[in-house]
Formats: structure tokens, C-alpha cells, sequence
């Protein structure tokens, strides 16, 4: 397949052995588009034959990006998800639409922060905050709980005045007939751990978040999640 060619590609991100991610030129009716492209392979199992093998984290990519953006939750667009089978592997190939402009709220808090007057950094993390707390109060209004959220899992316009706010790592996101308490931590937890080294969220904000992404529905636990 040819999205890994020399001439397409505009940055490599990562390779291992069975997989590998890129930014590259995708090009579609004449039309090119800067896109991630990631590629995974696995050994072909019998299962595959019978068509009940689990669905690889590249396919739950695919489908929980449509998922939410289909309920108005921030994630990149998918555009293709392609699956073959050369030799004994089965290789899967996920084209998403590039977050142009974004960055992981880690490197933004790291980079942007120490550069801002108090005045300045207090409105800055108020706005993300409560921007924050919105998109993830409404992915646990669809049941849905991410596995892997973490302040490098969530990416933030580059821009002072750019408010997108995109989850990634979608793959880890699950849907729950009912959400409980445990579930509301083991997904919390990774993210405030994240975010613990930035002395400037102080712990009134932290909980003031917890109570807002909690939402309605599940703000009755909130004391119960905070200890």
C-alpha cells in the first residue's frame, strides 16, 4: 500500500516492530490532505477464518471515532480503515483527519504556562477547565468511559484563542450499560495523576472540575471520587 511512501509522508512518528505511524500527504480526488496514518499488523489465527476474532485496537479506533463525533464529542475525524491479509498477517491500516494546530494539553501546560502573567494563567486555566469538563460530562452522558485518559491524551488548540478540544487514544474509550463509581475513578485517576506536577491547578479548581465533568447525572458520587 502505498500511504507509507518516501514522497508522502511528512513526518515519521513512531515504529515497532508491528506497527508504525506517520503524518502524511493524503491525496483523494486530486484533493491533498494532511493526515495520521497508522499501521498495525498481527500473525492470521484460525479465528480470523471463523470471523469472530476481537476487534484489534486499530478498528476500535476507527469505529469509537465515528461514534463520537456522531454524539459531538471532540475527536479526529477517521477517514479510511483498510484491512488485508499478505502472507500470514493480517495488516490494518486507520487514516484519520490531522489535528492541524492542536497540541497534547501536556506540552501546552508545560510550554504556555510559565510564559503567562498570574492574571493571564488563572483565566487560561479556568476556560480549558471548564471546556474540558463539558466534552467529558458529555461522554459520560453516552456511557461512554475512557481507559487511557491522560494530559497527553487530550489535545488542545495551539492558539490562545483556538477552543477545540479533541480526546485521542480513542481506542481505550468504552461503552458501559451503567456507569459506576469505579469505573468514574479508573478513568479520572490517570488524568489527575497527569496532571499532579502543575502547582498551578491548586485543589479547589481540581474539584470544581471533578463536580463539572461529573455532570448532573453523576454529581452525587462526586465526594466519593474525590477520596
Amino acid at each position: 500500500i502505498s500511504l507509507f511512501e518516501a514522497g508522502t509522508i511528512r513526518r515519521r512518528r513512531s515504529r515497532t516492530r508491528n506497527s508504525r505511524t506517520a503524518l502524511v500527504n493524503f491525496v483523494v480526488g486530486g484533493k491533498t490532505a494532511v493526515c495520521d496514518v497508522r499501521e498495525a499488523s498481527r500473525p492470521f489465527a484460525w479465528r480470523d477464518l471463523l470471523f469472530v476474532s476481537p476487534r484489534s485496537a486499530t478498528r476500535r479506533a476507527w469505529e469509537m471515532g465515528h461514534a463520537l463525533r456522531r454524539r459531538q464529542i471532540g475527536a479526529a475525524r477517521p477517514l479510511l480503515y483498510i484491512q488485508s491479509r499478505t502472507g500470514g498477517r493480517v495488516r490494518e491500516f486507520l487514516v484519520v483527519e490531522s489535528s492541524e494546530r492542536m497540541q497534547p494539553l501536556s506540552d501546552l501546560l508545560a510550554q504556555r504556562l510559565p510564559r503567562l502573567s498570574p492574571a493571564e494563567r488563572e483565566g487560561w486555566i479556568d476556560q480549558l477547565a471548564r471546556r474540558l469538563a463539558a466534552q467529558l460530562s458529555r461522554l459520560h452522558q453516552f456511557s461512554f468511559v475512557h481507559g487511557r485518559l491522560s494530559a497527553t491524551n487530550i489535545l488542545v488548540g495551539a492558539e490562545p484563542d483556538d477552543t477545540r478540544i479533541q480526546i485521542a487514544a480513542v481506542e481505550g474509550i468504552m461503552q458501559k450499560g451503567r456507569i459506576r463509581t469505579r469505573d468514574l475513578v479508573s478513568e479520572l485517576a490517570p488524568l489527575e495523576a497527569s496532571l499532579a506536577p502543575v502547582s498551578q491547578i491548586s485543589r479547589a479548581r481540581r474539584l470544581r472540575f471533578l463536580r463539572a465533568c461529573l455532570g448532573t447525572g453523576y454529581r452525587a458520587k462526586a465526594r466519593r471520587i474525590w477520596r
